[in-house]
């Protein structure tokens, strides 16, 4: 039960705040991060990661496809937060994306290579 409600709560402070698509918005804390993808026709998909706060890192971990057919992208994401009146601190949560990507006839994302295998390639905004 106890474990129930810290993941409850867990979730409560954790937000998807948009979804749009071929676009995922994260939040938790005072971190935000933008997950955008792209698919062409000939199956190249292209997932562009994006920090939406100077104060929020990302880390790729890796894309795997889930048992049910789904894409996911696993990264770390660490919000740091420094202030005048009080001690900095530092927050990591693993987060996992489902990927569906925007259709389109050429894949306008760039970015720096993170990973690249087959057909997809992680990118980060540089």
């Amino acid at each position: 039960m106890v474990k129930w409600l810290l993941c409850f709560l867990a979730f409560l402070t954790c937000s998807l705040s948009a979804a749009d698509d071929g676009k995922v918005v994260y939040s938790f804390e005072s971190g935000k991060m933008q997950c955008s993808s792209e698919i062409d026709g000939e199956g190249n998909l292209s997932i562009l990661l994006e920090s939406l706060h100077t104060n929020t890192k990302l880390h790729f971990k890796n894309v795997f496809l889930h048992p049910t057919g789904k894409l996911i992208l696993s990264l770390l994401m660490c919000v740091e937060q420094d202030t005048d009146f009080c001690a900095g601190w530092v927050n990591a949560q693993e987060v996992s994306i489902a990927i569906y990507p925007k259709a389109v006839d050429k894949i306008t994302l760039n970015g720096k290579k993170l990973f690249q295998k087959d057909k997809i390639t992680v990118m980060n905004v540089s």
